[in-house]
């Protein structure tokens, strides 16, 4: 068998920096085995015991990468095997440079005018022409959303002039903007690093790489000098940190901010290694331009003034002048009382006023007052609404602005509403395949017969300013604010409660769920009446009981499709509309979840079902077990365990078809009281998709079978499937919290910390919970380990300060498990300290919301842990009995209910 050389054994230890863990279950390598290697060597140990066991050659290696997926490390053993590490180095470079994304450029800026002062205020801090910017390393714009930062920064920085200027100044210059496509810090480093001309080898999946490729970066910038631009930084930041959202409203997160209702939290970077970066380009040759809606906290002292060395520059809303400038390059000069009004009215919103000024111009009229006089006087009061707020009157008079659009180019719109709601609709190639008629998947007609007409519609809404666009680069923009009024636009189509129009359709579907496929079938086509006749005769037999008669069916899809132009033939016409059914559920999905982050639990349940309705409409029934999905999260993680089953087992029971995902559910549910019939279930299903594989990682973690999660989360890891953006963040967190019960450190806290700086900010935020919960006790462990009193020291009191953060974040103990735990964990970090009576007290407090009010239906593993420790404190310690809201009557049934229902499912997989 070939055996391994030293270079091509280095890399392969490098990468398995985070995954010998899963080679070393993949061989078998015993829990006490792995527990023997050396702290902080696992790579290489796993290697030395492959070797010991006559398992480190090609061969064996070339088998275990194939069946982990892991097809970076084929590539190495198919490599040459060259004595040489220098080449590997150049063979890793090379194959990091091509998964580089490229930064986007800004595609909003065509319409900047104006700004004479911003743009001399720029080119005086570049070359220290002002004495106020003697020093100033790092200058920070800070304002609102919309106000012409980016726009600003990208004219100046693309000037012919500053271009010679910055050369003349020695500079190199780079740009990167964070509103780009799955663009983050990360990316930021490995592209800036390749224009440094760095060699990295390594993976940055570990804080240990990350910092390595940062300080390198950085000690690069000690010798060079660069213009670097960061565009939209508060997207690092934790008020706007999901950046792969498409829907998230960022006018919203600009009205807290102005309300001051974004708490310091939110302000700070989420990365600690960007954060390090960031603070530590002050100490380079470099200079700095930051847009962002807000001032990151990390460049604050504790009194909100800025650190040495940064500037925040006193950015003002746009001159009556700039507006006119900007609204002439649409439409012609209208100077009127009207138009300063309005300027005033939008607080001088650079895009809104291009929006509005095309809106005028392409629809033909020369003033824009005999513009604004032809919509109704209601509308018309309502834009000039001086006591409402500027983010209001914004969405009000884009409204007005676009209602020829959706009037008059209706394809043209859904494009945009497309683009909005849809994460994948950013590049023009996705565009092409756009579909109307989404009631099903299968008919459906392309939304433009040709490309040409597609490219037509891209700048016709670029004409309006409603988008940007690169046809070079195949990439489209959306401005935020535009995005928001299109959110609103979406979700406006389906009211949170059902109105007499949707009545009768969502009791048919409610009733019998098979309706909807039916419906499914007749709603895609073009012409309603020619498919009634061209159904066979099962079909019809099946329409009769299900509607009585042909026009009744007619009667209730014309009240659902009803359209002013067509209301006796809406299928003709209006088709399309259903398509938007699809949009408006993603909408609905997306606010319940953010609704249920923010502790709206009595709202969030609304928008879900409402969502759960609206896909059922189109038939999308995988998207119905998603939302259904969310509900039980909600419940279940509140803490209401009881109801969690209570729910599954109502779904349960009143489908007639065979178990899907429920039985996953009840195990897991199970799981989390220590049922014993939790266990045999986990024994007894298939596990055949990705989440399926994470669910029952998670069952057997409540279960206290670590060894068993591990193995299933690391199979879901492995699994190339994305259901969501979120999968892998639970996948990390299952790994992270069973090595910290299997005392595996080093892996427990590069889990947990990745989970934490990519969950932090997402409208779904119960993923930092756990992460953050599990990393406190990891923290408190650590401390425990080390020799000298000053560093453990400073872990206890890192676990102190992710105490205060996730106590910032749920200060209710809104949710169950996690909370039960951070408290457990910042009790063992009390007592470590001295603080004998706050860790009795946290104790006392994780014991309680392990428990909850519903005994047996509570959270068995946490209450276990924080009586050992209470009896650890104090060994007379007397257990509180239990106490339960729930009669033992209510009990026996529900029991019953379970059995029964598992007795089905076993029935059903046997057969």
């Amino acid at each position: 068998m070939d055996s391994l050389s030293g270079p091509t054994r280095i890399v392969i230890c490098r990468r398995l920096v985070n995954r010998w863990l899963e080679l070393a279950i993949y061989f078998e390598i015993s829990q006490a085995e792995r527990a023997a290697f050396r702290q902080g060597e696992e790579p290489l140990c796993t290697l030395d015991w492959l070797e010991q066991h006559n398992k480190l050659n090609k061969s064996e290696l070339q088998k275990a990468f194939e069946e982990l997926d892991w097809k970076d490390l084929i590539v190495e053993l198919d490599s040459p095997q060259s004595d040489s590490v220098d080449d590997f180095r150049e063979f890793e470079n090379q194959n990091r440079i091509a998964d580089v994304v490229e930064d986007n450029p800004y595609l909003l800026g065509s319409s900047f005018a104006g700004r004479e002062k911003e743009l001399s205020d720029l080119t005086n801090w570049l070359t220290e022409g002002d004495c106020k910017y003697i020093d100033s390393r790092l200058l920070c714009i800070c304002d609102l959303g919309g106000t012409g930062k980016s726009a600003l920064v990208w004219h100046w920085f693309n000037d012919t002039d500053i271009k010679h200027l910055v050369a003349e100044q020695g500079y190199n210059s780079f740009w990167a903007t964070f509103y780009a496509k799955n663009y983050d810090w990360i990316k930021f480093l490995l592209h800036l690093s390749q224009e440094l001309n760095l060699r990295f080898v390594g993976h940055l999946d570990n804080l240990h790489s990350q910092r390595e490729l940062q300080n390198a970066i950085l000690e690069c910038l000690q010798e060079q000098k660069w213009l670097i631009v960061l565009d939209g930084l508060e997207r690092e930041m934790g008020a706007f940190a999901n950046p792969e959202n498409q829907l998230v409203d960022s006018e919203e997160q600009d009205q807290r901010n102005e309300l001051g209702h974004i708490p310091d939290e939110e302000k700070y970077i989420r990365s600690p290694i960007f954060r390090e970066f960031i603070r530590g380009l002050l100490s380079t040759q470099s200079k700095i331009l930051i847009t962002s809606r807000l001032v990151p906290q990390d460049l604050l002292q504790e009194n909100d003034h800025p650190v040495d060395g940064v500037t925040v520059y006193p950015f003002e809303p746009l001159s009556y002048t700039d507006a006119i400038k900007i609204w002439d390059i649409s439409s012609a000069s209208s100077s009127s009382n009207l138009q300063r009004d309005f300027f005033e009215l939008i607080g001088y919103h650079p895009q809104l006023i291009g929006i509005v000024s095309a809106a005028v111009s392409i629809s033909g009229w020369i003033y824009f007052k005999e513009w604004f006089s032809q919509f109704p006087r209601e509308d018309q009061s309502l834009c000039l609404d001086v006591s409402a707020p500027k983010t209001t009157l914004r969405h009000r008079w884009l409204d007005i602005a676009t209602r020829d659009i959706i009037s008059n180019r209706k394809k043209d719109w859904i494009l945009l509403c497309r683009i909005v709601a849809r994460p994948d609709a950013t590049e023009i190639e996705a565009l092409k395949t756009s579909t109307v008629c989404g009631a099903s998947e299968q008919k459906r007609s392309t939304l433009f017969r040709a490309d040409e007409q597609l490219i037509e519609a891209l700048q016709y809404l670029e004409r309006r300013r409603l988008l940007g666009a690169d046809f070079s680069r195949g990439a489209v923009d959306v401005h935020p604010v535009v995005r928001g009024h299109i959110t609103k636009y979406i979700l406006k189509q389906v009211d949170l409660d059902p109105t007499e129009v949707d009545q009768d359709l969502l009791k048919l579907l409610e009733e019998n769920e098979g309706t909807s496929g039916f419906l499914s079938k007749i709603l895609t086509q073009s012409n309603i009446e020619e498919t009634l006749q061209a159904l066979d005769d099962k079909t019809i037999d099946d329409f009769r009981i299900q509607f009585g008669n042909k026009s009744a069916l007619i009667n209730i899809l014309g009240k659902f499709f009803s359209r002013e132009k067509n209301p006796t033939n809406p299928w003709l016409g209006s088709l399309p509309g259903l398509e938007l059914r699809k949009e408006q559920a993603l909408c609905l999905l997306t606010t319940g979840s953010a609704l249920m982050s923010m502790g709206r639990w009595k709202e969030s349940p609304i928008l879900f079902r409402r969502a759960e309705l609206a896909y059922r409409l189109c038939g999308d029934l995988t998207s119905v077990e998603k939302c259904q999905r969310y509900q039980t999260w909600q419940i279940l993680y509140s803490g209401s365990l009881w109801q969690s089953e209570q729910n599954r087992l109502h779904l349960l029971e009143k489908s007639e078809e065979p178990w899907t995902s429920d039985v996953h559910w009840i195990a897991l549910l199970l799981a989390i009281r220590q049922s014993p019939i939790a266990a045999k279930l986990l024994n007894q299903v298939k596990t055949e998709t990705r989440w399926e594989l994470q669910t029952v990682a998670e069952a057997w973690y409540y279960l206290e079978e670590y060894d068993k999660a591990l193995k299933y989360a690391v199979r879901a890891l492995q699994r190339k499937e994305l259901e969501s953006p979120d999968q892998r963040l639970w996948e990390w967190v299952t790994l992270g919290l069973a090595s910290l019960r299997l005392n595996n450190l080093p892996v427990a806290a590069n889990f947990l910390t990745r989970s934490i700086e990519q969950s932090t900010g997402r409208a779904y935020p119960i993923i930092s919970m756990f992460a953050r919960a599990g990393y406190i006790e990891c923290l408190y462990k650590e401390a425990t380990s080390l020799e000298y009193p000053s560093q453990q020291m400073a872990k206890l009191d890192a676990a102190c300060e992710e105490y205060k953060r996730y106590s910032q974040a749920d200060p209710n103990n809104t949710y169950q498990i996690p909370a039960s735990e951070v408290h457990l964990a910042i009790a063992k970090t009390k007592l470590e300290l001295g603080e004998r009576d706050q860790a009795f007290e946290k104790a006392q407090q994780s014991l309680e919301i392990a428990r909850g009010k519903n005994v047996p239906f509570c959270y068995v593993a946490g209450e276990k842990r924080a009586i050992d420790f209470l009896k650890f404190l104090d060994s007379n310690y007397l257990v509180p009995p239990h106490q339960s809201g729930i009669d033992e009557y209510a009990i026996r049934e529900h029991e019953n209910r379970v059995s029964k229902a598992i007795a089905v499912w076993e029935d059903d997989n046997e057969q």
